[in-house]
Protein backbone atom coordinates (compact mmCIF):
# COMPACT_ATOMS: atom_id res chain seq x y z
CA UNK A 1 0.00 0.00 0.00
CA UNK A 2 2.67 2.31 -0.30
CA UNK A 3 4.59 3.58 -3.16
CA UNK A 4 7.99 2.58 -3.86
CA UNK A 5 9.68 3.99 -7.09
CA UNK A 6 8.72 6.14 -9.77
CA UNK A 7 9.20 6.74 -13.27
CA UNK A 8 9.40 10.57 -13.58
CA UNK A 9 9.53 13.63 -16.60
CA UNK A 10 8.35 16.20 -17.37
CA UNK A 11 6.51 17.36 -21.05
CA UNK A 12 4.43 19.93 -22.67
CA UNK A 13 0.90 18.26 -22.14
CA UNK A 14 0.73 17.34 -25.46
CA UNK A 15 3.44 14.61 -26.18
CA UNK A 16 5.35 12.09 -23.86
CA UNK A 17 8.81 13.94 -24.49
CA UNK A 18 11.06 13.27 -21.06
CA UNK A 19 12.24 16.13 -20.24
CA UNK A 20 13.92 17.41 -17.49
CA UNK A 21 11.81 18.27 -14.82
CA UNK A 22 11.17 21.92 -14.91
CA UNK A 23 11.53 21.80 -18.96
CA UNK A 24 7.95 21.57 -19.32
CA UNK A 25 4.44 22.12 -17.68
CA UNK A 26 3.98 19.88 -15.03
CA UNK A 27 3.44 21.50 -11.48
CA UNK A 28 5.02 18.96 -9.44
CA UNK A 29 4.38 20.71 -6.09
CA UNK A 30 1.06 18.44 -5.07
CA UNK A 31 3.21 15.05 -6.04
CA UNK A 32 6.02 16.07 -4.61
CA UNK A 33 4.56 17.23 -1.26
CA UNK A 34 2.53 13.48 -1.30
CA UNK A 35 5.62 11.46 -1.40
CA UNK A 36 7.37 13.85 1.43
CA UNK A 37 4.36 12.70 3.68
CA UNK A 38 5.18 9.09 3.15
CA UNK A 39 6.73 7.15 5.82
CA UNK A 40 9.69 4.74 3.58
CA UNK A 41 12.08 5.92 1.33
CA UNK A 42 10.67 6.01 -2.66
CA UNK A 43 13.39 5.27 -5.32
CA UNK A 44 13.13 7.91 -8.27
CA UNK A 45 13.71 7.26 -11.92
CA UNK A 46 13.66 9.84 -14.33
CA UNK A 47 13.65 9.19 -18.16
CA UNK A 48 14.97 12.17 -19.88
CA UNK A 49 15.99 11.72 -23.48
CA UNK A 50 18.78 14.01 -23.93
CA UNK A 51 17.64 14.26 -28.19
CA UNK A 52 14.03 15.62 -26.83
CA UNK A 53 15.04 18.13 -24.49
CA UNK A 54 16.42 21.75 -25.32
CA UNK A 55 19.48 20.63 -22.93
CA UNK A 56 22.71 19.84 -24.32
CA UNK A 57 24.64 19.25 -20.91
CA UNK A 58 26.60 15.69 -20.35
CA UNK A 59 24.30 12.99 -18.73
CA UNK A 60 25.95 14.20 -15.27
CA UNK A 61 25.24 17.79 -16.36
CA UNK A 62 21.38 16.54 -17.27
CA UNK A 63 21.48 14.52 -13.78
CA UNK A 64 22.80 17.57 -11.95
CA UNK A 65 20.00 19.84 -13.09
CA UNK A 66 17.79 17.14 -12.02
CA UNK A 67 19.04 17.24 -8.71
CA UNK A 68 19.46 21.14 -8.36
CA UNK A 69 15.58 20.90 -9.12
CA UNK A 70 14.53 18.43 -6.81
CA UNK A 71 16.41 20.21 -4.07
CA UNK A 72 15.68 24.00 -4.41
CA UNK A 73 11.60 22.72 -4.31
CA UNK A 74 11.51 19.58 -2.37
CA UNK A 75 12.91 17.98 1.06
CA UNK A 76 13.63 14.61 -1.28
CA UNK A 77 17.74 15.13 -1.18
CA UNK A 78 18.96 12.84 1.86
CA UNK A 79 22.87 13.09 3.16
Amino acid sequence: DRIRALHIHDNNGVSDQHLIPGDGIINFDPFFKMTELQKYDIIFGFECIQKKTNFSGSPDEIAYKIISFLSKRYNLIKS
